[in-house]
């Protein structure tokens, strides 16, 4: 008699589960709880108290993990911006008409141009004339919209050169000018060297304002105006200042680009001791860099 109670009490249980669950991928285990009588619910609530009454969900060796990864999550919104300008317009409109396709770009002009600037370009090599003519419209207006920054913020320095905060919103400036995509080689050249020479200035004024993103860029004009090994000095010194993952991902680029394999070890061996929280974005890069320098 008494398990015919325990039966009927364990199908309540059951059912309940079933019914007030909030996951529903948890609902399983109602099944698993009336196949199992009693012992199901040992086996399912068991381990949480254990974690609740210890805190302790593993049990391996702390010093046997070289790299702490980030959990991923799978319910993020995508970032619409980024992927805009991840995906090129002629793959997305390859198959597209005419209409679809002035329709997307006119839709994407709306918006902020500079955000947009790498989808922007990538329309100009349509086939559609009236495409490529908006493109190459808003292209102009990114061009004119960003040096019209820049010489406006050049004047306010001209007028007090000492003003660290307007030094820092030229930096800004110019980043955004060069990272467009809108310059010629010659002007690209150009407006790197620009950078690089507030960055210099607002270092001996209020280096303190310099941001480990500042340096960075820094380091990537410095590399394309050839100057590799002060951006690898720039690079080392953003690393070991700010201590965080895109500083020495940086510093391992730029060891991997110029082929230093024994400096790109050190780096690495750095960076696994660092005790940093790597992204999955981080790991993917260490790889295919590792990969290529074993």
């Amino acid at each position: 008699m008494e398990v015919w109670i325990l039966l009927i009490i364990n199908t309540i249980l059951s059912l309940l589960f079933i019914l007030f669950v909030k996951d529903k991928q948890q609902r399983i285990f109602g099944l698993f709880f009336l196949i199992l009588p009693l012992f199901g619910f040992i086996l399912y609530f068991g381990p949480k108290l254990l974690y609740r009454i210890t805190k302790r969900h593993n049990l391996y060796d702390v010093s046997n993990v070289k790299l702490k990864i980030s959990d991923e999550s799978f319910s993020q919104k995508p970032n619409v911006p980024e992927e805009m300008n991840i995906v090129s317009f002629n793959e997305i409109m390859q198959v597209g008409l005419k209409e679809e396709k002035r329709a997307l770009l006119l839709n994407v002009l709306k918006d902020d141009l500079v955000d947009n600037a790498s989808f922007i370009r990538s329309a100009m090599g349509d086939t559609d004339s009236e495409t490529t003519h908006y493109a190459a419209s808003a292209t102009m207006q990114i061009y004119t919209k960003l040096r019209a920054a820049i010489q406006a913020l050049e004047t306010k320095l001209q007028l007090n050169p000492d003003d660290a905060s307007v030094m820092l919103e030229l930096l800004s400036a110019i980043s955004d000018y060069i990272l467009s995509g809108v310059l010629t080689k010659r002007d690209n050249d150009f407006y790197c060297n620009k950078y690089i020479r507030t960055f210099n200035l607002l270092k001996q004024y209020e280096p303190d304002l310099l941001t480990c993103d500042a340096y960075l860029k820094q380091a990537d004009f410095q590399f394309i105006s050839f100057d590799v090994h002060k951006s690898i000095l720039t690079a080392i010194e953003a690393r070991d200042h700010f201590d965080v993952e895109d500083a020495h991902l940086k510093l391992l680029e730029l060891y991997y680009k110029t082929g230093n394999q024994s400096k790109y070890n050190e780096a690495f061996d750095a960076f696994k001791k660092s005790k940093l929280t790597v992204s999955n974005k981080g790991l993917e890069l260490i790889r295919f860099w590792s990969k290529r320098t074993a």
